[in-house]
Formats: structure tokens, C-alpha cells, sequence
């Protein structure tokens, strides 16, 4: 996939991973949009990493991600299925920094089913990961969506507030300005 028009050089690693994580961007931003063509869109491409043999990948960010979709789409089942695809390729050792979309994913099947509370769980998981690995163009996804979360299940006050500190910390890594809209149209009118 191409990245986004506001896609910043500085805001993404170079080299072999600029492609991936161009394409990450872009399903990041079509999946508030356009949930369902994101999940069809990030399936099609796990399923070329694959067959490239990036089966890594496919279990560290593709498939979790796909599992977050799916369990957002209210397909909790498949969501599952995703998520045990990505254990499995991922085997007991996994890979460094693999917490972090695993987490995110567990969140949102959580959130889907109803559990705030291992949702939540699971977001903190995900930021504490970010932090850890250095993966500081990935939290503020991860606070936009534990926004959204909280947002959906009643909790305005504290969803705002992770808002908020998504907005800022995009502004802080000099992301475009699509990044900082895309977390500011969340917030209930």
C-alpha cells in the first residue's frame, strides 16, 4: 500500500520497513474510516507477506492487527482465530517488541465482548511495550484507540483525556496533521 499523503520521512523507520510500515499508516487511518475495507485490505497484504515469506511480520503486526479489526467488526471468533494464527507463527521465543500489537489486539477482543476492564488492561500492556521497545510512532495509536474504547463503553472523561494525550504526543513526533484530525474527530461533540 501507499502511504498516506502526509506520510513524513522522519516519522517512520527507513529501509526494508518503509513499505510496511507506509502501508501500516495507511490502514491505521482508512480503519476509522472504512473499518471493513481496512480488515479486507490488511488481510490481502498479510497474506502477500506470507507467501513473500515475511511470516515474521505476519504474525507480529498483520495478523494482530486483523485480529483488532475483526473483534471491532463484532467477529470475535475470528478475531481469535487471527490471534492464535499469530501465537503460533510466533512460537515461544517470539520476536523483540511483539508485545505491543498482541496486546492491542487482546484489547480490542476484550472491548468487543464487553470487558472494559481486561481492555484496559491490555492498552496499558500496550503502551507500557511502546515505551519499552522504543516503538514511539506506535503509542499514539494505541492511546487514539484506548480513547475510542473508553469513549464506547460510557467512560467520556477518561476517553477524552487519552485523546488528548494521542493528539499531543503525534504533534511531539511531528506526524501530519490527518494524524491529529483522525484523533481530534473522535471526541464526542
Amino acid at each position: 500500500g501507499e502511504p498516506p499523503e502526509e506520510f513524513e520521512a522522519g516519522f517512520a523507520p527507513e529501509g526494508r520497513y518503509a513499505d510496511f510500515w507506509g502501508f501500516f499508516q495507511s490502514m491505521a487511518l482508512q480503519g476509522l474510516d472504512d473499518l471493513a475495507a481496512a480488515a479486507a485490505a490488511t488481510e490481502r497484504y498479510s497474506m502477500q507477506a506470507c507467501a513473500g515469506g515475511a511470516r515474521g511480520l505476519d504474525a507480529l503486526w498483520w495478523r494482530p492487527l486483523l485480529a483488532g479489526y475483526r473483534a471491532r467488526l463484532g467477529d470475535v471468533q475470528a478475531a481469535l482465530s487471527n490471534l492464535a494464527v499469530a501465537e503460533e507463527l510466533l512460537g515461544t521465543d517470539g520476536y523483540r517488541g511483539s508485545s505491543t500489537p498482541m496486546h492491542r489486539a487482546r484489547a480490542e477482543i476484550a472491548a468487543a465482548s464487553g470487558d472494559l476492564a481486561t481492555a484496559e488492561t491490555h492498552m496499558g500492556l500496550t503502551v507500557d511495550s511502546t515505551q519499552r521497545w522504543r516503538q514511539g510512532f506506535f503509542e499514539p495509536l494505541v492511546l487514539r484507540d484506548w480513547g475510542r474504547i473508553l469513549i464506547t463503553h460510557g467512560d467520556t472523561v477518561r476517553g477524552v483525556e487519552k485523546l488528548d494525550a494521542a493528539a499531543e504526543l503525534y504533534r511531539s513526533l511531528g506526524a501530519g496533521q490527518r494524524w491529529i484530525d483522525s484523533v481530534l474527530a473522535l471526541r464526542p461533540v
